[in-house]
């Protein structure tokens, strides 16, 4: 199984392109998001949910500030990086924050659900990045492998790691596969989830 942890939407996306929606199953917390490693780790780990998300931490932008579209911008401002821009329709109603609160508790509880039952059949994590902190990638990392074996010790999983930048992690842990990211020329102006992005040619390297 393929599970995005971020960075952005296309990861999701071509997941969903690659083994189809049926088979990637239901959307989970970081699919459709805009996150990094440390919020990652610091969702999986909590255990006080609500201290993250709750109507003060959680703010929404009108019109919003990355990608104007018919949906508002949901900044959590406790993570490091976290931001909702799919979620939340226009015009925002009054329950609108906490309806997308109680989604993305569903799609936690959902992702670490996927953790505890993934003894036999592995997870494949896919990361993509561009932190330029790859000295602190590594560390990243083996947080957030101790957040995987904190819900299930004999969880049978993988990351792989796609990077968008000319630095590599060094020394990464065993259970990291790095790929630096292979571009393609020219973009494909169809597809704004691929841009320079060759993604056939990613699933070819890593399965």
């Amino acid at each position: 199984m393929l599970v995005s942890i971020g960075r952005g939407c296309p990861v999701r996306y071509q997941i969903d392109r690659y083994v189809g929606d049926k088979a990637a199953g239901p959307t989970n917390l970081f699919d459709f998001v805009l996150s990094d490693l440390a919020s990652v780790v610091k969702i999986l780990t909590t255990t006080d949910f609500d201290s993250l998300f709750n109507a003060s931490t959680m703010i929404v932008a009108d019109p919003p500030s990355i990608l104007p579209n018919d949906h508002s911008e949901v900044t959590n401002t406790v993570l490091s990086r976290f931001i909702s821009l799919h979620d939340v329709e226009k015009p925002v109603r009054e329950t609108s924050v906490a309806e997308l609160i109680e989604t993305f508790r569903r799609r936690r509880d959902r992702f670490v659900e996927l953790i505890r039952t993934a003894n036999k059949e592995p997870i494949y994590f896919v990361h993509w990045t561009d932190e330029a902190a790859v000295d602190d990638y590594r560390r990243l990392m083996l947080e957030f492998r101790d957040a995987v074996t904190l819900h299930n010790p004999e969880c049978n999983f993988r990351v792989f790691c796609l990077l968008d930048t000319e630095a590599t992690v060094a020394d990464p842990p065993d259970f990291v596969r790095q790929l630096r990211i292979p571009y393609r020329s020219p973009a494909d102006p169809n597809d704004w989830q691929k841009n320079y992005y060759d993604w056939d040619e990613i699933w070819t390297r890593l399965m």
